[in-house]
């Protein structure tokens, strides 16, 4: 391990937590709202209290493999519950879920960009573009992108929910009514369904053992989840209450539809979604940069490279081909939407599947 990233390549709880919420963030923040609503429709702003107990459930079980395996990451104490083929294809799945979901956030990135601001660029060239600055901090290790996202955080969090506080005004809380119409079980399904989509969660498979104070890991997570689906929490139920539930569904981002609603006697911005999607662009930047690092660095592992870095150009290409390879928007839904499922495997029972494994088969040391 040591191989591979420098001995002060190290990374606090609070900057791990930081991690986790700029990552998970990314695409989310925008689209959350309907893929919820389509889930439960009027009951989605409720989806945020099942989401994060089946979230802080994976991410107690991710911490407490990293006990039983000190200083290991998932590619190593994968093969090592499992078996080494099963193991490396367990792997396998990982890395190439992480370059696919590199890919799907460029191209939803270039897309946004592309119709909000840079109405002439080529697609291409947008891609392409963002995906060589995101390479650049990959190859420098987890510290300097630990502190990216803390100023990330400090700069594009605030902003954003104070661009929504102007959306409350026309909020009609009576379109999040009924609640529990459908019954308890369909909201706890979705709430489960829903743990697909925080991608960033999957980061504790690599970073555990790279955290200074490793039994702060657990709560510093949990703080992470607590604000994480705080935000989604409220991004849904103002996103819900000003459109409705059949008109949310047939918003493709309904969580920057709803910026450009905003309407100021003084406005002293002609475009808050322009300045939404400039604040959205710098959350996108860190995302990309951890899953290329998460990527490269779990296949230096797996092939016992002594450096992750000089992967990371390597994977740019593919990732560049994936992500111009749909040929519409609708395509690139329909592969966030297996890439979701996908999610729900790795992120929902993986962790739990593995540590149950582990204790069966007595691999692994005291906890």
């Amino acid at each position: 391990m040591r191989a591979l990233l420098r001995d002060n390549d190290r990374i606090t709880p609070f900057e791990l937590a930081v991690l986790m919420v700029i990552v998970t963030l990314e695409m989310g923040v925008t689209t959350f709202p309907r893929t919820m609503t389509e889930k439960v429709g009027t009951e989605s702003w409720l989806i945020p209290l099942p989401g994060f107990l089946f979230s802080l459930l994976a991410v107690y079980f991710l911490v407490r493999l990293s006990k039983l395996f000190p200083g290991k990451t998932f590619v190593e104490y994968s093969q090592e519950i499992l078996g080494s083929i099963i193991g490396k294809l367990f792997v396998i799945i990982v890395i190439a879920f992480w370059v696919s979901t590199s890919a799907r956030i460029l191209r939803q990135f270039a897309d946004v960009m592309k119709v909000n601001l840079l109405f002439r660029t080529p697609i291409e060239v947008i891609i392409f573009s963002m995906l060589l600055f995101a390479a650049y901090p990959a190859r420098y290790g987890i510290e300097p992108m630990a502190r990216l996202a803390i100023i990330v955080a400090f700069v594009t969090i605030p902003v954003g929910l104070f661009l929504f506080a102007f959306v409350i005004p026309q909020a009609k809380f009576d379109n999040l009514l009924p609640v529990f119409a459908q019954g308890p079980l369909l909201l706890l399904k979705a709430g489960f369904l829903s743990v697909g989509s925080l991608e960033g969660i999957e980061l504790l498979l690599v970073l555990l053992p790279f955290i200074t104070q490793p039994r702060k890991s657990l709560k510093a997570s949990t703080w992470a989840l607590a604000v994480l689906w705080s935000i989604i929490f409220i991004v849904n139920g103002v996103v819900l209450a000003v459109f409705g539930e059949k008109e949310v569904m047939y918003l493709l981002r309904p969580g920057l539809t709803i910026i450009q609603t905003i309407e100021l006697p003084t406005l002293f911005v002609e475009r808050l979604s322009s300045v939404y999607v400039a604040t959205w662009v710098a959350l996108i930047f860190p995302s990309i940069s951890m899953f290329l690092f998460l990527a490269s660095t779990s296949l230096a592992k797996l092939f016992g490279l002594k450096e992750q870095k000089i992967l990371i150009y390597p994977l740019t290409p593919v990732i560049f081909a994936l992500a111009i390879l749909p040929s519409n928007v609708l395509e690139v839904e329909n592969i966030a939407n297996f890439l979701e499922q996908i999610g729900v495997f790795i992120i929902g029972i993986m962790p739990l599947f593995l540590f149950l494994i582990a204790k069966i088969r007595k691999k692994g040391g005291s906890y």
